[in-house]
């Protein structure tokens, strides 16, 4: 049996944010009525209302990279791989490279990740 493929996240964000205006407009008398009743988890609807965000952008700060220069990363390499070149690693790391120095980081150590 093959597995079910995981839905994007934009429609659940706005699941998500339609079940909130919901629950405090009063529509619903309990967080689990509107979990059920926009189709997401309990727990996902509890931590948006406690203040929490998705998970993709709890650790954001961490990162040597914006998610938009991640983006661009990835574009180049799909772009490369259009026009039938491999990515090669240190290509890929000496870009990311660029970006953290960019940022005003002297000397940084970019990792495989």
């Amino acid at each position: 049996m093959a597995r079910k493929q995981k839905s994007s996240s934009a429609p659940t964000e706005t699941r998500v944010q339609a079940a909130i205006r919901d629950y405090r407009s009063g529509k619903f008398k309990n967080i689990k009525d509107a979990a059920t009743a926009h189709e997401i988890t309990y727990g996902r609807l509890r931590n948006h209302l406690a203040g929490k965000g998705p998970k993709g952008e709890a650790h954001v700060d961490q990162q040597l990279l914006t998610p938009i220069e991640e983006k661009e990363i990835v574009k180049w390499i799909l772009r490369l791989d259009d026009w039938g070149f491999p990515p090669r690693m240190k290509n890929v790391k000496d870009m990311a490279t660029h970006f953290v120095r960019s940022h005003g980081v002297k000397n940084p150590t970019v990792g495989a990740n």
